[in-house]
């Protein structure tokens, strides 16, 4: 024994019987730091996946105020692409971009010189 707290199913607790590790900090059944509710939490308490990264309570990569992030830290919107806080698409550096999306046929246009040209897209570009 090495004189740790313990709740009444001999589980690691701190001095109001909440599961903790051996420092006293919270954590879930699985030993992972957690919040009160067992969410894996940093030690700060922020909730994180199971590696300590910061998280939503779904697990999901997110900044400290639960803004979904990438792998990198970057936010991110729920579909993963890079995002501002509001979760509108930007790139890497942060500038804001758009998702463009054509739809249509052949179509013809002027191009330069007058000459006529044929574009088709369809689906995301």
């Amino acid at each position: 024994m090495d004189g740790n707290l313990s709740n009444a199913d001999g589980n690691l607790s701190n001095a109001d019987g909440n599961l903790s590790d051996a420092d006293g900090n919270l954590s879930n059944a699985d030993g992972n730091l957690s919040d009160a509710d067992g969410n894996i939490s940093d030690a700060d308490g922020n909730l994180s996946d199971a590696d300590g990264n910061l998280s939503d309570a779904d697990g999901n990569l997110s900044d400290a105020d639960g803004n979904l992030s990438n792998a990198d830290g970057n936010l991110s919107n729920a579909d993963d692409n890079l995002s501002d806080a509001d979760g509108n698409i930007s790139n890497a550096d942060g500038n804001l971009s758009v998702e463009l999306k054509i739809k249509g046929s052949m179509e013809k246009c002027k191009g330069v010189g007058g000459r006529s040209v044929r574009i088709s897209a369809g689906g995301d570009v």
